[in-house]
C-alpha cells in the first residue's frame, strides 16, 4: 500500500492535482495500519473475522516502527529528491506524537476487544458484540460521510483526477491480494477477508495528523479532504467487492440467503460451532467404533 500511494502521488503531483498536503496526507494514509472498518466489513458480509481481526491486529503492532520508516522513505523519494529542500520542510511539519497516539488507541482498542473475546467466549457474547460493533461501524462511517470544511477544498469539491488518485491505491491494494490469494489457493472467505484488508487503511490516523501538522486553514483542509475521501473511495469499493464475493458463495453466508438477514446475522460462530460438533461426532464414532473392535475380538 505504501508504494502505490507514492505512484498516485508522483503522478498527480506534476499535473498540479495534489498539493504538498495533499499528497503527504495520502502517503499517510498508505502508510498507515488497516483500521477497524476491515473488521466491521468483514462481519457484515461474514468473510473469515478471525482473520481480519488478526491481521488488523498484527499490522497495527507492526506499525509503530513501519509506519514511520516506511514515511520518511517516500515523503523524501516524493518530495526529498524531486523538490529539493520541500522533502526536509514536510518531514519536519510531521506531528509524530499525534501519531503514535492515533495508532496507541487502536492497538488499546483491539487488545481490549482479544481479552474480552477470551473473557468471555461464548456464542452468545460474540452474536451481541458483532451487532454492536455493526451498530458503532454505521455510525462511524455516517459521522465521517457529514464531515466537511465547507471551502473550496471539501472532499466533494475536488477535480477527476483528485479521485483517480484516490480509488488507485486501493483498488490495486484490492486486486493483487485478490489474485495472490487465488495464487496461494485460499479458501474463499479467507481470500476475501485478505482483500478486503488491503484495500482499507487507518484513515483517522492521517485525519489526525492533518489537524495536527498544518497551520494554515487551507493546507488542512486539502489534507484532510484526502483522508476523508479516500476512506469513502476504499469503503465502497471493498463493500462492492463484499457484496459481489457474497453472490458467488465466497463468504460464509449462503448466496441465496435475503440481504438483510446476512447483515444482522453472523455465520462465524455458526460455522465454528459446525466444525465443533462435527469434530465431537468423528470423535465419537471412532470412539465407537474402537469399542466394536474390541468387543468384536474379545468374542472371538
Amino acid at each position: 500500500m505504501p508504494f502505490t500511494g507514492f505512484i498516485a502521488v508522483i503522478s498527480l503531483t506534476p499535473s498540479g492535482t495534489f498539493t504538498e498536503a495533499m499528497g503527504l496526507s495520502l502517503l499517510i494514509v498508505t502508510t498507515s495500519p488497516g483500521g477497524s472498518l476491515s473488521n466491521w466489513i468483514a462481519s457484515l458480509f461474514n468473510a473469515d473475522l478471525t482473520l481480519s481481526v488478526t491481521m488488523t491486529s498484527i499490522n497495527t503492532l507492526l506499525s509503530s516502527f513501519l509506519l514511520p520508516i516506511n514515511l520518511l522513505l517516500y515523503t523524501h523519494l516524493s518530495y526529498g529528491v524531486a523538490g529539493g529542500e520541500s522533502g526536509s520542510n514536510v518531514i519536519n511539519n510531521l506531528e509524530w506524537g499525534g501519531l503514535f497516539i492515533s495508532i496507541g488507541v487502536v492497538v488499546s482498542g483491539i487488545l481490549a476487544g482479544l481479552a474480552a473475546s477470551y473473557k468471555f467466549g461464548s456464542p452468545k457474547f460474540h452474536r451481541r458484540s458483532n451487532k454492536f460493533g455493526s451498530a458503532m461501524g454505521t455510525i462511524l462511517c455516517t459521522y465521517s460521510l457529514m464531515i466537511s470544511s465547507g471551502s473550496d477544498s471539501a472532499w466533494y469539491a475536488q477535480s477527476w483526477q483528485f479521485y483517480v488518485g484516490m480509488t488507485l491505491p486501493p483498488a490495486l491494494g484490492l486486486g493483487l491480494a485478490n489474485v495472490i490469494g487465488c495464487i496461494l489457493k485460499l479458501e474463499s472467505p479467507e481470500r476475501v477477508t485478505i482483500s478486503i484488508e488491503c484495500s482499507i487503511q487507518n484513515v483517522a490516523i492521517a485525519a489526525t495528523a492533518s489537524l495536527n501538522m498544518f497551520d494554515d486553514q487551507i493546507d488542512r483542509d486539502q489534507a484532510l479532504a484526502v483522508a476523508i475521501a479516500y476512506g469513502i473511495i476504499s469503503m465502497c469499493l471493498a463493500v462492492c467487492y463484499s457484496f459481489v464475493s457474497w453472490k458467488v458463495g465466497w463468504t460464509k453466508a449462503p448466496a441465496d440467503e435475503n440481504f438483510c438477514v446476512i447483515l444482522t446475522k453472523t455465520y462465524e460462530v455458526d460455522d465454528d460451532m459446525g466444525k465443533q460438533h462435527a469434530s465431537e461426532s468423528i470423535g465419537g464414532n471412532e470412539c465407537f467404533d474402537h469399542l466394536e473392535e474390541n468387543l468384536t475380538t474379545a468374542d472371538k
